[in-house]
């Protein structure tokens, strides 16, 4: 459809009153049990047919997500001798090379991407920004806004 599964999500929420289990930057997903009747499986699908009416015209990247191989990290230090040695903020630019101290995780999926001791690089940044771009959370980065990183003080 060429609209999130955050922004599928609030629509739905918003203009349908129909709360999801889970959304990420592709995919909503419906939690639907035995205690659920016929009515409220066709209201469910009545809101998609709407959402889907309601975005015919939006088609907007959805996006990219890079491949876990490309997400891989290097561990440099122990974690509690990262968590605990000195820091420094510096911009998201310099960040890439640098030793983490944070324990950054997106949500969702809510698995971490970075956690104490770990090198950053290029690509986690990257992707950090396009889901969050996307109305993803990013718990755990010192700046929310990822302009800014917090890393090992050399």
């Amino acid at each position: 459809m060429g609209v999130t599964g955050f922004a599928a999500d609030d629509w739905l929420r918003d203009e349908r009153q129909i709360d999801f289990e889970l959304a990420d930057h592709r995919r909503i997903l419906a939690l639907v049990t035995f205690a659920h009747g016929a009515a409220k499986i066709d209201r469910l699908v009545r809101a998609l047919r709407d959402l889907v009416d309601a975005h015919a015209d939006d088609r907007r990247p959805v996006p990219r997500i890079p491949n876990p191989s490309q997400l891989r990290t290097e561990q440099a230090m122990l974690p509690r001798d990262a968590f605990f040695t000195g820091s420094e903020i510096v911009a998201a630019e310099k960040t890439s090379g640098r030793v983490s101290p944070e324990l950054i995780t997106p949500y969702p999926p809510g698995v971490p991407v970075l956690a104490p001791g770990e090198v950053v690089p290029k690509a986690i940044l990257d992707y950090l920004r396009e889901i969050m771009a996307a109305g993803a959370f990013v718990e755990g980065a010192a700046d929310q806004s990822l302009d800014r990183f917090r890393v090992v003080a050399r």
